[in-house]
């Protein structure tokens, strides 16, 4: 509607950039709050235009736009947007060039430091390892990790991320004691960092189930106890979350990982492991 006011509406004309703010946020609330690729495509398809049009909107009004740089920033959002569509539809070539467009956009107005630019990085890592899948991509991913830790720390989340994003590309050509060893280390500073069991440290514990799983029955049942009592921690916070409306991130566990049924998986892995001869 407001696409077509400017057309022919002066008072909208004359109000363009308050109407683009509103563009913005409208576009940004229906798509930064989803995965792209849990929606349907059919209502991605019909944002997508919508996304390019106030984009390029943006860009060919940066002359006269106050603090043009946040304006930028603001429309990488929705870049993002396209890209990610455009690979979830197997656009590759399409999606790495918008990717790269939004990464030179938040390197230059934020550094190459900065968390948001970071996160793009880590999208086309992630894009290229789907699309291509080899070995190559392992020295990407152990980059990508390296770049965090010295920017953000070790300690700090998207490091966290990242090295668990490492340890499980080299898991797909064969688990060692080092992939082992690093799993364990994602489990223990996002326990220290969040104060509980979550979404990163639960699948890094099924990681860990995974490579021992062939091992003594020993070892596979500690490591299977271990995800239990997380499981069991990270169900009984969800339970006081919802008493108190406050707690977002054993509420994203429970959205994205079904707590109840993993309780219930957990314990058959539990009886099959302990079948097994000492």
């Amino acid at each position: 509607m407001i696409r077509d006011a400017t057309r022919h509406q002066h008072d909208v004309r004359d109000a363009r950039h308050t109407y683009m703010k509103l563009c913005i946020a409208i576009l940004d609330a229906v798509t930064s709050h989803r995965e792209v690729d849990k929606g349907p495509m059919a209502q991605l398809a019909a944002l997508v235009p919508h996304c390019e049009h106030t984009v390029a909107w943006v860009q060919n009004s940066l002359g006269e736009l106050p603090e043009p740089d946040n304006w930028e920033l603001f429309a990488t959002k929705l870049s993002l947007v396209v890209a990610q569509f455009a690979e979830q539809a197997g656009s590759h070539q399409q999606a790495g060039v918008v990717y790269r467009r939004v990464l030179a956009k938040r390197t230059r107005i934020l550094g190459s430091d900065h968390p948001e630019t970071l996160t793009i990085r880590r999208s086309l890592v992630w894009m290229r390892w789907n699309h291509e899948g080899n070995r190559d991509s392992i020295d990407e991913f152990e980059d990508f990790a390296t770049a965090c830790a010295r920017s953000l720390g070790p300690a700090d989340p998207m490091t966290l991320a990242a090295l668990h994003d490492f340890a499980w590309v080299r898991a797909q050509f064969g688990a060692d004691e080092t992939i082992l060893d690093d799993y364990r280390e994602i489990v223990r500073m996002r326990q220290l960092l969040v104060g509980r069991p979550d979404l990163e440290s639960i699948m890094a514990q099924l990681s860990v189930v995974s490579a021992v799983w062939a091992r003594s029955r020993a070892e596979c049942e500690k490591e299977l106890l271990t995800l239990l009592d997380m499981v069991e921690s990270a169900e009984k916070a969800r339970e006081d979350a919802v008493e108190e409306q406050d707690c977002p991130t054993v509420e994203r566990v429970n959205d994205e990982l079904d707590l109840g049924q993993l309780w219930v998986t957990t314990m058959g892995w539990l009886d099959t492991v302990r079948a097994r001869p000492a």
